[in-house]
């Protein structure tokens, strides 16, 4: 077989992320050569196939025609053990998520871009020696979900020094990154503005005076500078008002890294068939200048913030069955994880926002599916 496509600097495809990989598997008897290997797991993923034996099950079933598009003199398709070695063991997976981060930057339009930090425990992968669970943290795009960076926290690592890790390795110029008080630091907030971004972070009550600052500033309702804006919305059977009041002058009296604005949101929803009502209060502070971002534009930004869950969390837990498919190794669990963003990823770069619908798509035009992988896409977002 002869499809290598790219190079280490010029991940363009994703056949060129594989061509770029390091394969970790000993010379002797190895059968199967390391990229087709790599592109099979990448199409079984985009066809519906979550686990190492559905997706024996699959290449199997399919093993004439992919011999044919692929070019491969293999006797015989891979074993349900080869399978589960290559997603446990052979894929050095540091590696692999830094390729598609770079991949998902050459796919970036160049304008301002909007990020989230955001961590995720994988509930049912929980490495056999230790019964740690694997807990991942990414800088993901809001528009898309795709994610640029993504570290596994080491033993005894908590998100905020994990983040500094990762806000070290990415390109933040002309960048937002948003995150939840967590990562409300002082010195995470500096390596943002410093390395060229933005920040937006969410607080909550126990950050003390910067909270309680906010809070009776905007209960007090004497600063003649506020901005407002607000938004009602009904859908999904739910109507859902956001309301913002924002700062520059308070941020003007809190000793905090490039604090430019604090501001407040309240959303209030009620469901519409049963009447039932809710209210959430948010304070937040950000870098972001008040010249370029009113109330208005904040709370356009925060509403991206919210989506991440319902996006990046909600198609890896539900339609990629993350925390179902169980994994006895750390590794191998976060291989999957990183093969569940290069496939969200994709999907939502060409327009997909129903990523279930997508999967079902390409599993019926599987001719389709493999051309997403071997050569560049155009995105549309």
């Amino acid at each position: 077989m002869n499809i290598t496509i790219g190079s280490e600097k010029n991940v363009k495809s994703v056949a060129s992320i594989f061509a770029a990989m390091t394969d970790q598997r000993k010379p002797k008897g190895i059968r199967y050569q390391f990229q087709p290997l790599l592109i099979l797991l990448s199409l079984s993923k985009l066809c519906l196939q979550d686990t190492p034996s559905e997706i024996f099950d699959w290449v199997t079933n399919r093993s004439s025609w992919l011999k044919e598009k692929l070019d491969l003199d293999w006797k015989r398709m891979p074993s349900l053990s080869t399978w589960q070695r290559l997603v446990a063991a052979n894929i050095e997976v540091a590696e692999f998520d830094e390729l598609v981060g770079q991949y998902f930057q050459t796919l970036s339009s160049g304008e301002q871009e909007f990020l989230n930090l955001d961590g995720k425990v994988l509930r049912r992968t929980v490495s056999e020696e230790t019964q740690r669970q694997l807990h991942l943290l990414a800088l993901q795009e809001s528009q898309t979900n795709a994610v640029v960076e993504q570290t596994a926290l080491a033993p005894g690592e908590n998100e905020i020094s994990a983040a500094k890790r990762l806000l070290e390795k990415a390109d933040l110029g002309n960048k937002i990154v948003s995150g939840d008080a967590i990562f409300a630091q002082t010195e995470l907030s500096r390596q943002v503005v410093e390395k060229g971004g933005e920040y937006l972070w969410k607080l909550r009550a126990n950050q003390g005076q910067i909270y309680e600052m906010a809070k009776n500033h905007f209960a007090e309702m004497d600063d003649h500078y506020l901005g407002r804006a607000s938004i009602l919305e009904k859908e999904h059977g739910r109507i859902e008002e956001r309301e913002i009041l924002s700062s520059f002058r308070l941020a003007g009296k809190i000793e905090f890294p490039y604090l430019a604005q604090v501001f407040r949101i309240v959303r209030k929803s009620e469901e519409v068939k049963t009447g039932q009502r809710s209210k959430q209060t948010i304070y937040a502070i950000t870098s972001l200048p008040v010249e370029e971002f009113g109330a208005a534009e904040l709370l356009s930004l925060t509403r991206q913030h919210w989506s991440i869950e319902n996006g990046l969390h909600y198609r890896r837990d539900v339609t990629f069955k993350e925390d179902q498919v169980q994994q006895k190794s750390l590794t191998g669990g976060r291989v999957l994880a990183v093969l569940n963003n290069l496939t969200i990823g994709i999907l939502r770069k060409l327009g997909w926002e129903n990523i279930a619908k997508a999967r079902r798509h390409f599993s019926a035009m599987v001719d389709e599916a493999l051309s997403l992988i071997l050569f560049p896409i155009k995105p549309l977002l």
